[in-house]
């Protein structure tokens, strides 16, 4: 047996630990083999990714770097200083290092992807889209050609950051509600400008999950645009169904998730508790019979809808999540009970 075969072997065994998502064991098995082979450029790269998957960005960085210093006309080495670099926000640098390894290997897919959305980020859009739409034309078939069009797409749209309280102040002490009409203004121009790159992005992830419906990454990104276009509770299904398909390669934000759980059960109770107050309204004129009959069915609308919602989360959720988002929050049942204490108020006599 030869000296390189623990090397491969350990390899092997360290990108299989990595499918599995179990990164520990995927370091463990390269750090064995580099102390067989420590020129072995593969394994210190899956040491790099093994060590940013643990989220040790530095470590994996210096990593990177050994792997480029015994293979410095590596392509995979390159595209992995690449990734590193656009994690770390350098992007002239990330773009250096993707140019320079599709030099080395013009076909790449992953460098032209990382490409695209360095490019992106860049501003330079019409470049972006032009990696992508030929990674589609090449690969019409791969779910990750179509990624690439949406992170191009996404490239364009344009975020209104706005900190609430300056802008209150601004309302009150300077325009006396003049700003509201600005801030509308720059709001339905930002909106308008954004739908046509969000459309595209959500049709080029639409079919990427047609062609892959269980990758948990692109539904993730699918969840994020759905969002911006204002569709939040597709949004927040796609999201459930990413942590279901694989729970690990999502950032869940628990706090995050609870909020967007109990945004959608708020949707379906503003809309009942309007109907309650239009049917109160028109008590006088209807009847007392049919305002009670409208706040019982309001009443019994919110309740179902909780109830339901509780039972399929708990069934598409892995437990522990559930159990922190969910399983103990009883800000679900306040909708319900407020209708109902409604109903009895309504129905006592008055004093």
């Amino acid at each position: 047996m030869s000296e390189a075969d623990p090397g491969s072997q350990q390899l092997a065994r360290a990108w299989a630990l990595l499918d599995l998502r179990r990164p520990e064991a995927a370091l463990e098995a390269a750090e064995r083999g580099l102390a067989s082979d420590p020129s072995d450029a593969a394994l210190h790269l899956v040491r790099a990714r093994a060590l940013r998957r643990l989220g040790r960005s530095a470590e994996g960085h210096a990593a990177t770097l050994a792997a480029l210093a015994v293979a410095p006309n590596s392509c995979d080495a390159h595209t992995m200083m690449g990734e590193v670099l656009l994690d770390q926000h350098n992007l002239p640098m990330a773009r250096r290092a993707l140019e320079h390894a599709l030099m080395l290997d013009p076909d790449d897919r992953s460098a032209r992807i990382l490409l695209v959305d360095c490019l992106a980020r860049l501003d330079e859009h019409d470049a972006a889209l032009a990696v992508a739409r030929q990674l589609v034309a090449d690969a019409p078939g791969s779910a990750s050609s179509h990624v690439a069009v949406a992170l191009a797409e996404l490239g364009r749209v344009r975020t209104l950051h706005l900190r609430p309280v300056l802008v209150l102040v601004a309302l009150v002490l300077l325009t006396r509600g003049l700003a509201l009409v600005g801030l509308g203004a720059w709001w339905l121009f930002e909106r308008i400008r954004n739908r046509g790159p969000l459309r595209r992005a959500d049709q080029a992830l639409h079919e990427a999950l047609r062609l892959d419906p269980q990758d948990a990454t692109v539904l993730d990104l699918a969840s994020h645009v759905l969002t911006r276009r204002g569709h939040r509770l597709t949004a927040l299904d796609r999201k459930v169904r990413a942590v279901r398909a694989d729970a690990s390669a999502v950032d869940v934000d628990v706090r995050d998730l609870r909020r967007r759980l109990q945004r959608q059960q708020v949707f379906v109770e503003v809309g009942l508790l309007v109907a309650v107050a239009v049917l109160w309204a028109l008590a006088g004129s209807l009847g007392r019979v049919a305002g009670i009959v409208g706040l019982a069915l309001s009443g019994a609308g919110a309740l179902a809808f909780a109830v339901w919602r509780r039972l399929r989360l708990r069934r598409i959720l892995p437990r522990s999540l559930w159990q922190a988002s969910v399983g103990r929050g009883w800000g679900a049942w306040v909708g319900p009970v407020l209708l109902v204490a409604a109903t009895a108020l309504y129905l006592s006599p008055p004093p």
